[in-house]
């Protein structure tokens, strides 16, 4: 989220204060190649090298998890949002479109990587089922409901994210994967712990349901890119620019709609704004020909300030035309 605005290899980590002690929680390829791990101080981390760092930013997180909502809809209408981190995609509907799940997979992490975003896939019949495989980053697919216990059962109980004393009680008395919860006694689980513990088990395992609040996507286009270092450059403008145009075109794939006008925003360091306008000859959702469009007009651009921000809106929009 605070570095895709950019494609330069510069080492970067991710820090938060614990006990007054700036520790790294999160570093980039380039940073873990000078040796920098997670838990590591800052100080240390520095020593190995000039570093760029950034702290957590929890709002923008929430908005880059919506707007991952929006992008998904290619391949889904049924999307839903886990905790602040993750997104739910059901997928059966689907395999047919995309010629099964092998090319389904294929194409969305294609799509992410284009978005400029690390991320962990997973499959799995049940909603809590692919979202602690996915979490463990085996990047397993399963299936066979028959088969789910077997695929969990290693994965480190955290995954669940159960509340902090349920799992402290368990590590208390030696439970530390899936596999360890669910082989004990599920009354005794239920007494020792909560009968919300057995209920989690239940709903990853499919015996019981887990319905989820669907989203509902937004009637308007609307995102930014934060660039993680300011730039008038138009070959590191592209970069971020391109990574919105990718998120529209998953978005107008998914309400079946063509794009009029592009309307961007670009935020200088100096708050002051550039706004300007891209009226299509021709209804589109084609990423190369808004890329040329938005390379073109930037070049045109005399632009005199850093830009620290690049927006794109889009709110006319033509319907797809079926030929049957």
């Amino acid at each position: 989220i605070l570095t895709r605005g950019d494609n330069e290899s510069r080492p970067c980590v991710l820090c938060e204060a614990r006990a007054n002690r700036r520790r790294v929680i999160l570093m980039n390829n380039a940073a873990a190649r000078l040796g920098v791990r997670p838990g590591m101080p800052l100080n240390a981390a520095h020593i190995l090298g000039d570093i760029s760092v950034f702290e957590p930013a929890p709002m923008l997180e929430k908005k880059a998890l919506r707007q991952l909502c929006h992008w998904a809809l290619q391949f889904s209408p049924v999307i839903s949002e886990v905790d602040n981190d993750g997104l739910l995609v059901e997928i059966k509907g689907s395999l047919k479109l995309f010629n099964g799940i092998d090319r389904l997979i294929a194409e969305v992490k294609k799509s992410l990587k284009e978005l400029g975003y690390k991320f962990a896939i997973a499959v799995a019949p049940t909603p809590l089922g692919a979202t602690a495989l996915a979490r463990s980053g085996q990047g397993r697919i399963c299936l066979n409901q028959d088969s789910l216990m077997a695929d969990v059962s290693a994965i480190p109980l955290g995954v669940l994210r159960l509340p902090e004393k349920q799992q402290n009680l368990l590590h208390s008395i030696g439970v530390r994967t899936i596999g360890d919860c669910a082989r004990l006694p599920r009354g005794g689980v239920g007494r020792r712990t909560s009968p919300q513990l057995v209920q989690v088990f239940d709903r990853l395992l499919g015996r019981l349901p887990d319905p989820r609040e669907r989203f509902e996507p937004s009637k308007v286009f609307q995102s930014h890119v934060e660039l993680p270092w300011e730039t008038k450059k138009v070959q590191t403008l592209m970069v971020a620019g391109e990574r919105l145009l990718q998120e529209l075109t998953g978005y107008l794939r998914g309400v079946s709609g063509l794009a009029n006008t592009l309307r961007w925003t670009l935020h200088h360091t100096d708050n002051t704004l550039t706004r300007f306008q891209l009226d299509l000859v021709k209804a589109s959702r084609d990423p190369s020909y808004f890329a040329m469009l938005f390379r073109e007009k930037v070049a045109r651009l005399n632009i005199q300030e850093n830009i620290k921000e690049i927006g794109l809106y889009v709110n006319q929009f033509a319907e797809e035309q079926t030929l049957s």
